[in-house]
């Protein structure tokens, strides 16, 4: 019994002293674990810590670096050159930091330029409309900060909206005149919409016409209960106004007929007809014309020109025809745009019947909804349908053609160079009547030298660019001789005189509008006038906005504004009509 005891005793004793021992085992376990994770986090700590080091120094260095590109070049007078859109623009500092607060101000204040886009030649890249942009520019360079700052928006109401967009994006939108009388700000189902006034005004009789539209600011928050995508749509087609007198307005997609025709009716533009500008003697133009294509050095990009020679513009289709000679195609224009497409040739110089040799002229067939132009050196006259852009047909031969015209009838006048004639074919006939010219080169009024571009009127009457006469006649239909109606009094500048005249153009009211190539000015000669008077250009050669180089074609819209092609800048000018 006694030894049991024992033995119980000392199993007691043993139990005991391995639960000590187990829970000093289990207590050192877990000392050593909080030691282990200590270290763990203190090595992460000095890890961080290494990685902030080295940050620091990065962000030293890149600071040291940005220090020096401060110090280097700030300056009011630096140069900045930008490529804006395609079009290369030099300024000043001084004037893209003019409003200190902006976010054009910030980008140029010399610490940021060496982190913007650049182009391929290095320059600065800004993806803006360089109209617009050098609209922002002209305002900048006379901006007095003393005074309270207003911007003023573009007058061509297509270029509001992306003005206003632009502004954003440049931190300046808060300068906007607030006093823009023109400028249309309406809440339309919850979404805010900005217009130019013209885009209503033009329609007589709707609920938007200048008796009825409300005076309202760019800070105002008129309601109209529409869909803001029906009434965003119903105002693209406004601004096409101009190339129809008669337009009825539709939805884009079929599944919005009957909610706009509902806005068209409670606006009351369910059908309008609307009124052309009527152009006659007293009809002023805007100095500085805006350039619609080109102005980006010679080139073949689909925004350049080539030494283009001619325009037509087809109000009915809004676009705009374009004689790209030396690039030897025909460029197509919407009115909206100024990025063209080749509708004929473009397949390099050649005499296949899917090229052109610098084509002279192009004008617009509606009756057989085709292109007619003068592939000059080719010596022919080719029609390309509309439709089918992919090559020509020859309808007239072994002609030396610059100028073309076509008449109420649909028949086809063409000048000829070398004969010092025009000739009328009506189309599909390969006799030709002759209605100018024709005796041999001279000066006398039975007589032409170098006939190049012509002009026919509602009566059939001939209107030719005597280029080398230094004079315009005219050809009454059936006539035997011509009646000097413009220049004729030898070569030069004066009021009564013409240099090298080339495009012409005829008003409703008789007024000769002609491009005097060599004096970089488009002239008018009133009816029955002995002098002319300047309506644009002028101001010597040049390509600044009021300046002309060399120009050749022009012509007018329905609205009145007229178009220059600027051949030796190699642009089309745009100049508004003064409507004031």
């Amino acid at each position: 019994m006694w030894f049991l005891r024992r033995i119980f005793i000392l199993f007691i004793v043993i139990l005991i002293n391995y639960n000590i021992s187990s829970t000093n085992s289990i207590e050192l376990t877990a000392v050593q674990l909080k030691h282990e994770k200590a270290v763990s986090e203190i090595r992460k700590l000095e890890d961080d810590l290494k990685k902030g080091q080295q940050q620091f120094k990065i962000d030293r260095q890149n600071f040291e670096e940005e220090k020096k590109q401060l110090q280097k070049s700030v300056k009011d007078h630096d140069v900045i050159q930008l490529n804006v859109g395609g079009e290369i623009i030099m300024t000043t500092r001084q004037t893209l930091t003019r409003i200190s607060k902006s976010t054009l101000a910030t980008i140029f204040n010399g610490r940021w330029e060496h982190k913007l886009s650049l182009d391929q030649n290095k320059n600065i890249f800004f993806d803006f409309n360089p109209i617009l942009f050098r609209h922002l520019l002209d305002q900048l360079q006379v901006l007095d900060t003393n005074h309270p700052i207003h911007l003023y928006l573009p007058s061509d109401s297509s270029l509001v909206e992306p003005f206003i967009k632009m502004l954003r994006k440049l931190g300046l939108n808060q300068f906007l005149s607030s006093t823009e009388k023109n400028i249309l700000t309406f809440n339309v189902g919850g979404e805010i919409i900005t217009n130019h006034r013209s885009t209503f005004t033009q329609i007589t009789n709707s609920t938007f016409n200048t008796s009825s539209l409300p005076s309202k600011t760019i800070n105002s928050d008129v309601f109209l209960d529409y869909n803001p995508k029906l009434y965003q749509d119903l105002l693209n087609q406004l601004r096409e106004v101009p190339s129809k007198n008669i337009r009825y307005f539709e939805p884009t997609l079929p599944k919005d007929t009957k909610p706009f025709k509902r806005m068209l009716t409670e606006l009351n533009l369910s059908g309008q007809t609307y009124s052309p500008v009527k152009i006659d003697k007293n009809t002023k133009w805007i100095n500085n014309g805006s350039t619609i294509i080109g102005g980006h050095g010679k080139g073949d990009g689909l925004a350049q020109l080539d030494w283009p020679e001619s325009i037509y513009i087809d109000d009915d289709d809004h676009k705009i025809y374009i004689s790209d000679s030396n690039n030897h195609r025909v460029v197509e224009l919407k009115f909206d745009s100024t990025i063209g497409q080749i509708v004929a040739g473009g397949n390099g110089q050649g005499n296949r019947i899917d090229q052109l040799d610098y084509p002279a002229d192009v004008i617009v067939d509606k009756k057989n909804d085709s292109l007619i132009i003068c592939d000059s050196r080719n010596r022919r006259v080719v029609r390309w349908c509309r439709q089918d852009t992919t090559h020509g047909q020859t309808i007239i031969f072994d002609i030396d053609c610059y100028g073309l015209a076509i008449d109420n009838n649909g028949d086809l006048y063409v000048s000829d160079l070398v004969k010092n004639e025009v000739r009328r074919w009506k189309i599909g006939d390969t006799n030709s009547i002759l209605v100018a010219g024709g005796h041999g080169e001279g000066h006398n009024l039975h007589q032409l030298y170098l006939p190049t571009s012509i002009f026919v009127d509602q009566d059939h009457s001939v209107y030719v660019s005597d280029e080398k006469n230094h004079r315009v006649m005219k050809w009454m239909k059936n006539a035997k001789e011509g009646i000097v109606v413009a220049g004729g009094h030898g070569k030069g500048n004066s009021s009564n005189q013409l240099s090298y005249p080339r495009g012409v153009v005829v008003d409703h009211s008789g007024n000769i509008y002609v491009a005097d190539s060599r004096n970089q000015r488009i002239m008018r000669w009133s009816k029955g006038s002995e002098e002319g008077s300047i309506v644009v250009g002028g101001n010597g050669q040049g390509k600044q906005s009021n300046q002309l180089h060399f120009p050749k074609g022009l012509s007018f819209d329905q609205q009145g504004n007229l178009y220059i092609v600027d051949w030796d800048n190699n642009r089309v000018q745009k100049f508004d009509v003064d409507l004031d």
